[in-house]
C-alpha cells in the first residue's frame, strides 16, 4: 500500500517589520571603471521577489546609480530608528575595488579608482552604520569582486581575517565571492534582455520559483539560499566560491515563503504493520488500524500523511468490522488539518493568528487497489448507527466482538512498540555533519599516506593501510579553505596553501616549520608544488587587479621568494607543476572580472625566468584549471575547451587531438589532471551534468579507458595516482574516494 504526495501552501510569514535597501550601481564616471550589465538587471528582479507580499513581504528601497554622497546618505536613512525587531536586508550589486592595503571599496557612479577614500564607500563605513543599527536581525547581500574582502578593516594584518570582524549580533554576510575572486556577470545574448550576474540570478531564481526551500519547510531561510546559490555557482562554468559568516545569529532567518508550497511525501509503511492490515484476520487488521490512529497526530507530517491516506483506503475498501474502525479514527482528523511546524515556531516569535483552513487538493488519495480476497468474519454485526459518537458506537458493539478488539488493540501496542524501535533507531538526535568539500587530495611518496585539504581550513592525513584518519587534523591556524597540498619528495615535508600564505608541516612531528610562506603582494594560493630536488616550492597565485595573477617561488631554506614572481599576465594562476629535471614550470590560469574568463598553459625557463615561447593555448572560456607533467616530462596535460590537451614540453606542438569522450556528461567541467607512474594512464576529474566524474584515457592512443569512474557528488576537484600506480583517489565533496585504476572498482570511501 503506498500514499500520492501531497502539495500544500507553504505558512504566511511572521507578523514583522521586513525591509530591504537594494544598491545597484552601473555606469561610473572614471574610465577606468567599465560600465556593467548585471546590477541594473540584478536590482530591478531582486526587489521584485523581496517585495512579492506572496514571497518575500519585504519594504523595498531602491538606490540605483547615484552618487557615493547619496549612497551614504541612503544607508545612513534606511538604518536609523529601526526597533530590535525588524528584519533588514542589505545589498550591494556594483564594483569592488581593493586598495593598496587590501581594504574593500564599493564603487558609486562617482569614484575615482586612484581616489577611493575620498570618492568610495569604505565597506569598513558600512560595518559601523550596521553595527550602529538597533535591528539585531541584519542579512547583507554582496555581489562584486573582492566582496569576500568585506570584513576586513585592520590595518597591517598578514591576512583578512575575516570570520573574526562580524562584532555584530544577529548579522549574516553572503558574499558573491571570496576576497580574492571576481563575480562574474552572466554572458549576454544578441537580442535577448540582459542577463543578471551568476551570484544574483541564482538567488532570485531560487526565491521565485521556491527552489531554495532545500528542507522543504514551507520557507527559504538564510541557510537554504547560501546552500541554494553555493551548489548553483560551483557547479557552473565559472566556479565562484559564495561565502557566509553568522554573529551571533538566533534561530532561523527567514527570507521568504516558498512559492512552491510543501510537498508531502508520505513515509513508507513499515513491514510489520503492512503485514498486518494485510493479515486474513479482522482482529489483526483493526489492531494495525488502531496503530495507525497513533500516526495521525504524529509531528512528522509524512507519517500522519501517510497514516491518514491508508487509513481512509481501508475505511472505503475493507469488511464492515475493520472499515468502521478506520472510520471511527478519521471523524477526528479531518482532511484539513494544518501541517505540523509554524513560522512562529521557527523564529520563537508569537504565533499570529492562523489563517483559514486550506482544502485539500484532490488527489491526495492513495491509488485505487483491488480489494484482498480474505475470509468472512465469523458474524456480522451492524454498523454503528448514524450520528453516533465513536465512542458510544463501540459501546454499542457485543461483548464477544469487544472482546476480540480488545486484544487487537494489545496486539497493535506491542506492534507499535517493534515498529517504532528502529524508526527511532534510524532517527538518531537527528543531527548530521556539515558537508567537506575536499579541495586537493596527495599520495606520500611511499604510497602508505593520503594527504586531503578542504573548505574548512583542515589538512587531514589518512593511512591508507585502514583507511583511517591519522590523529587529529594539522593545526592550519585558518578557517579558510585550503585549496592545495602537496608533499616533498623526501616525504618529509607537506606544504598547503590557503589565503595568502603557505605553510609547510614536519610531518615526523606533525607540527609546521618555522613560519608560513607570504608575500608582500600575495593574493589566493591555488597551488603549490615542491621541485624535484625539494629546494624550492611554486605557489600558484591571484592578485590584486585584473592581470595580477602570478606564480612564487620560494626558497624553503630561507623562508624567502627567489627572484621575481612569474607573471601571467592573468587574473589567477590556478594550477602549478615542476618538470621531472626541474628546469622548467607549467602554470595553467584564468583571466579577468566579470565576463572575461581567457585561460592560458604557460612554461617558464627557471633559470632566466623567462616565459619559453608563446602560451600553449590562449583563450579557453573557462579557464584553466589544472596542469601536469607525465613522469618522463615528454608531455604535458591540461583541461582545454575540448577535453584535456596534451603537448610536447619541449617543441610547445600538441601531441594528437584532444582527449574527448562519446559521453556528453564526460566533458562537462575538468577540473584535474593526473599522469599514473608508468605514463600509459591519464585521469581527469571534474563535473558531469549531475555527478563528480572521473575519466581514464590511455594517452598514446587517446582512446577513453572504459567507463568514467561515478558515485561522488557534484564534482571532483582532485585526483592522484599512488606511487605504484594501483590506486587512484578522486576528492570532491562529502568524501575521497579510492578506485583501482586496473579494474575501475572501488576500493575504499575515505570519510572523515
Amino acid at each position: 500500500m503506498s500514499g500520492s504526495p501531497v502539495t500544500r501552501p507553504a505558512p504566511d510569514l511572521p507578523a514583522e517589520r521586513r525591509l530591504a535597501l537594494v544598491v545597484a550601481t552601473t555606469t561610473y564616471a572614471d574610465a577606468s571603471l567599465r560600465r556593467l550589465r548585471a546590477p541594473a538587471r540584478d536590482a530591478a528582479d531582486l526587489s521584485a521577489v523581496l517585495a512579492d507580499p506572496r514571497i518575500g513581504a519585504f519594504e523595498v528601497t531602491p538606490v540605483i546609480d547615484k552618487s557615493a554622497h547619496e549612497v551614504r546618505l541612503a544607508v545612513e536613512n534606511f538604518l536609523a530608528e529601526r526597533n530590535p525587531q525588524d528584519l533588514l536586508v542589505v545589498y550591494l550589486s556594483c564594483h569592488g575595488l581593493v586598495d593598496v592595503r587590501r581594504r574593500l571599496y564599493f564603487a558609486a557612479t562617482d569614484s575615482v579608482k586612484n581616489r577611493l577614500a575620498a570618492t568610495g564607500l569604505e565597506a569598513r563605513w558600512l560595518l559601523d552604520q550596521l553595527e550602529d543599527c538597533r535591528a539585531r536581525r541584519q542579512v547583507v547581500l554582496l555581489d562584486c569582486c573582492f566582496s569576500g574582502a568585506f570584513a576586513h578593516g585592520a590595518k597591517g594584518e598578514n591576512d583578512l581575517g575575516l570570520a573574526g570582524r562580524f562584532q555584530g549580533h544577529g548579522r549574516v554576510v553572503l558574499t558573491a565571492s571570496r576576497a580574492s575572486e571576481y563575480s562574474f556577470e552572466g554572458d549576454p545574448v544578441p537580442g535577448a534582455d540582459q542577463p543578471g550576474s551568476v551570484f544574483t540570478s541564482a538567488l532570485v531564481d531560487g526565491l521565485r520559483t521556491g527552489a531554495a526551500d532545500l528542507d522543504h519547510d514551507g520557507y527559504v531561510s538564510v541557510d537554504d539560499a547560501y546552500g541554494y546559490v553555493f551548489d548553483r555557482m560551483r557547479s557552473g562554468a565559472a566556479k565562484q566560491t559564495p561565502q557566509r559568516w553568522l554573529y551571533g545569529v538566533e534561530g532561523q532567518i527567514l527570507l521568504a515563503r516558498s512559492s512552491a508550497g510543501i510537498t508531502i511525501t508520505p513515509h513508507p509503511l513499515p513491514e510489520a504493520l503492512r503485514s498486518s492490515l494485510d493479515s486474513p484476520y479482522p482482529d489483526i487488521r483493526i489492531g494495525a488500524v488502531t496503530t495507525l490512529g497513533h500516526w495521525l497526530d504524529d509531528s512528522d507530517p509524512a507519517r500522519a500523511l501517510a497514516a491518514r491516506q491508508a487509513v481512509r483506503h481501508i475505511a472505503d475498501t475493507d469488511i464492515p468490522d475493520v472499515a468502521a474502525a478506520a472510520r471511527a479514527l478519521l471523524d477526528p482528523h479531518p482532511e484539513t488539518t494544518d501541517t505540523p511546524g509554524t513560522a512562529a515556531g521557527r523564529n520563537g516569535q508569537e504565533p499570529t493568528e492562523s489563517p483559514a483552513p486550506v482544502e485539500p487538493p484532490p488527489d491526495d488519495t492513495v491509488p485505487e487497489t483491488p480489494k484482498i480476497n480474505r475470509p468472512p468474519p465469523h458474524a456480522e454485526v451492524p454498523p454503528p448507527t448514524a450520528g453516533s459518537p465513536p465512542r458510544a458506537a463501540w459501546l454499542q458493539w457485543p461483548r464477544s466482538r469487544r472482546s476480540r478488539v480488545i486484544t487487537a488493540v494489545l496486539t497493535a501496542l506491542l506492534l507499535a512498540a517493534a515498529i517504532a524501535l528502529p524508526i527511532l533507531t534510524q532517527a538518531g538526535d537527528g543531527t548530521s555533519p556539515s558537508p567537506i568539500e575536499f579541495r586537493s587530495v596527495a599520495f606520500s611518496p611511499d604510497g602508505k599516506t593520503l594527504a586531503s585539504s578542504d573548505d574548512a581550513g583542515s589538512v587531514r592525513l589518512w593511512d591508507l593501510a585502514t583507511g583511517k584518519q591519522k590523529g587529529d587534523p594539522l593545526a592550519s591556524g585558518s578557517n579558510n579553505a585550503i585549496n592545495s597540498v602537496a608533499f616533498s619528495h623526501d616525504g618529509k615535508t607537506l606544504a598547503g596553501s590557503d589565503d595568502y600564505r603557505v605553510r609547510l608541516w614536519d610531518l615526523a612531528t606533525g607540527k609546521q616549520k618555522g613560519d608560513s610562506l607570504t608575500s608582500d603582494a600575495l593574493g589566493t594560493i591555488n597551488s603549490v608544488a615542491f621541485s624535484p630536488d625539494d629546494k624550492t616550492l611554486a605557489g600558484g597565485s591571484d592578485g590584486s587587479g585584473a592581470n595580477d595573477g602570478k606564480v612564487r617561488i620560494w626558497d624553503l631554506a630561507t623562508g624567502k621568494e627567489k627572484g621575481k614572481p612569474l607573471a601571467s599576465g592573468n587574473a589567477e594562476v590556478r594550477s602549478v607543476a615542476f618538470s621531472p629535471d626541474g628546469k622548467t614550470l607549467a602554470g595553467g590560469s584564468s583571466g579577468a572580472c566579470c565576463s572575461s574568463r581567457e585561460g592560458k598553459v604557460q612554461l617558464w625557463d627557471l633559470a632566466t625566468g623567462k616565459e619559453k615561447g608563446k602560451p600553449l593555448i590562449s583563450g579557453s572560456a573557462q579557464g584553466v584549471w589544472s596542469v601536469a607533467f607525465s613522469h618522463d616530462g615528454k608531455t604535458l596535460a591540461a583541461d582545454c575547451p575540448e577535453g584535456v590537451c596534451l603537448w610536447d614540453p619541449a617543441t610547445g606542438k600538441p601531441k594528437g587531438k584532444p582527449l574527448t569522450s562519446d559521453d556528453d556528461d564526460t566533458d562537462a567541467a575538468i577540473f584535474s589532471v593526473a599522469f599514473s607512474p608508468d605514463g600509459k594512464t591519464l585521469a581527469a576529474a571534474g563535473k558531469g551534468n549531475y555527478h563528480g566524474i572521473v575519466q581514464l584515457w590511455d594517452p598514446a592512443t587517446g582512446r577513453a579507458k572504459g567507463q568514467p569512474l561515478t558515485g561522488q557528488r557534484d564534482w571532483v576537484n582532485s585526483v592522484a595516482f599512488s606511487p605504484d600506480g594501483k590506486t587512484l583517489a578522486g576528492g570532491g565533496r562529502d568524501d575521497i574516494r579510492l578506485w583501482d585504476p586496473a579494474t575501475g572498482k572501488l576500493k575504499a570511501k575515505l570519510l572523515p
